[in-house]
């Protein structure tokens, strides 16, 4: 707490040395110690939150480890173990700094672009000592909740470590599929990679962009009117470079999300239908049209900083989420799902049926969980 006080004195000393009320060494500061040992309490409380709630998920994690390392040395694979150890704690790696990244960078900029204001406008609700020690809290709060929101996110990272060995030994099944023309080994090793990281990207992205709102708000730096945001313009820049991110990644996102009607039950048969290829597929390049154009205007407006545009940008993505809507009709069962297994796992008689070298594997290593021969679909 020690160190709070003597933030805030040296704070209330530039404030009265800057406000021309006198010299630093003149300068009578007069502190709310209340609020600040309040504040304190709450930063003490709101760390062993974190910390409590971040060791539980870190304690279940290395539990399920240590068990599944038990029966892998059981079974004589503790190489393949450690192999598997070593990439999980790769993508773990790799999420934390992405994710925390995102999140947390954003409010940074918030946080910076609040400094440039002199006397902030809140500054009307409290004393200048009161807001001096909740910014710090509130600083504190948003770090200590980044890296929770982080850790979080590396452990299903973590969990993914199967993309990236799909990712990185990909091979080819020298079949393409009818519709896009790719060879059926991109949509089983590359696509899921590429989905994940992408979707995992775009969420870091809109924690990070609805932090750097909320700071901004706080300040009093962002307002909401009938006909739009309103901020200056040395605070819309960093919201529309934000903004214009997550736009950009959400079309990527939807992208690759036309590869989606392969894999649709839609129709009577397993797979893209006539209103999957000519309705859901057009429905999805107007979706990513829409959200570059969106980016491209975030972008254009950052000279002027003027926030109004955005308003027009979600209700475009809006109206373009409802026509993909009316191009998709309910879900249905497929019969192929009552003709091929009766399980009626039409993605895993998919896989098994198109290469022969995998059937060969899997009649090898599960041979009661498939027949002698697979039929194509």
């Amino acid at each position: 707490m020690a160190k709070l006080i003597l933030q805030v004195v040296s704070y209330e000393l530039r404030v009265e040395s800057g406000s021309g009320k006198g010299s630093t060494r003149n300068a009578k500061p007069t502190m709310n110690l209340e609020v600040v040992c309040l504040m304190e309490r709450t930063n003490l409380w709101l760390w062993r939150l974190v910390v409590v709630a971040t060791a539980f998920f870190v304690v279940v994690k290395l539990l399920g480890i240590c068990a599944e390392g038990l029966w892998f040395a059981s079974e004589g694979y503790g190489e393949v173990f450690v192999r598997r150890l070593f990439w999980q704690i790769v993508m773990f790696a790799i999420g934390f700094a992405v994710f925390f990244t995102l999140v947390y960078i954003p409010y940074k900029l918030a946080r910076k672009v609040a400094e440039k204001v002199p006397t902030p406008l809140r500054e009307r609700l409290f004393g200048d000592t009161d807001k001096m020690a909740i910014d710090l809290a509130l600083d504190k709060w948003a770090f200590g909740v980044c890296i929770f929101l982080a850790t979080v996110a590396g452990l299903i990272a973590g969990s993914r470590w199967i993309y990236l060995m799909h990712f990185l030994y990909a091979t080819p099944f020298n079949r393409t599929d009818p519709i896009f023309n790719h060879d059926i080994g991109f949509y089983i090793f590359t696509l899921p990679f590429l989905r994940f990281w992408v979707t995992f990207i775009l969420v870091g992205l809109m924690f990070g962009l609805v932090g750097m709102v909320l700071r901004l708000r706080y300040d009093e730096l962002l307002r909401f009117e009938e006909s739009g945001m309103e901020a200056p313009v040395f605070a819309a820049r960093p919201l529309l470079v934000v903004t214009a991110a997550f736009l950009f990644v959400l079309a990527l996102s939807q992208y690759l999300g036309r590869y989606s009607i392969l894999f649709s039950g839609r129709g009577a048969l397993f797979g893209a239908g006539f209103a999957d290829v000519y309705g859901t597929r057009p429905a999805f390049w107007l979706l990513m049209f829409v959200s570059l154009g969106g980016a491209l205007l975030c972008l254009s407006e950052m000279r002027k900083g003027n926030l109004q545009r955005l308003k027009s940008v979600f209700l475009a993505l809006f109206a373009a989420w409802l026509v993909v809507a009316s191009f998709s009709p309910p879900q249905s069962k497929p019969l192929s799902s009552d003709l091929m297994n009766e399980n009626g796992n039409d993605l895993f008689w998919f896989i098994t049926s198109l290469s022969p070298a995998t059937h060969t594997t899997l009649t090898k290593f599960a041979p009661d969980t498939i027949p002698e021969s697979p039929c194509l679909l």
